[in-house]
């Protein structure tokens, strides 16, 4: 097993070098180490995301999921500030501590209401195209931790948290069918 795994990180590790090589990654070192697209990278993602959802023919099966989602998203993005902020929008917000039970209990209850719904639209997707599969159990595995306590799992912006997955979700649907986000609003 650790040679299956070595060998996936080396063909990664080419893939990486090959695409920096190419303009479309760069790293960066420091706190928040990694690689990230470029500018032509992102570019370059585009043209293959349109060509795999021309080619699978697929567009109307993840625009469908896609608009179930958006119905969705604002009403998630307020579960996530409850979260976070006591009294949002009454003029008396405060960082929630998280000494209110039963406030957060309501919020969890709020979010696993969400959690259904986003992991219906996700099996519907990756009947579509595959590579929305993992979305999945990135979800479960955040919600997991959430249900074990460790509340880091919802929205904390430096794991997998659900708040992540969901971000990277729908970035993943608005490059997928070419949308920008701007004019989503």
């Amino acid at each position: 097993a650790d040679r299956d795994a070595d060998s996936v990180v080396d063909r990664v590790q080419h893939l990486l070098i090959s695409a920096e090589r190419s303009g479309w990654v760069s790293h960066r070192s420091g706190y928040f180490a990694g690689w990230s697209l470029t500018s032509e990278g992102r570019s370059h993602a585009e043209l293959l995301l349109r060509a795999e959802i021309e080619e699978s023919d697929t567009l109307l099966d993840v625009d469908a999921a896609y608009r179930r989602f958006v119905t969705i998203n604002r009403s998630f993005l307020e579960v996530c500030t409850d979260w976070q902020v006591l009294g949002a929008g009454t003029g008396t917000a405060r960082v929630n501590d998280h000494s209110d039970a039963e406030h957060d209990l309501a919020v969890l209850e709020r979010l696993e209401v969400h959690h259904r719904q986003v992991v219906a639209i996700t099996v519907d997707l990756s009947g579509s195209l595959g590579r929305f599969g993992s979305y999945r159990h990135r979800f479960e595995r955040a919600m997991q931790g959430i249900s074990a306590g460790n509340l880091d799992w919802f929205v904390k912006p430096t794991i997998d948290s659900y708040h992540s997955v969901w971000f990277e979700l729908h970035e993943d649907l608005l490059v997928t069918l070419g949308i920008d986000r701007s004019a989503e609003r």
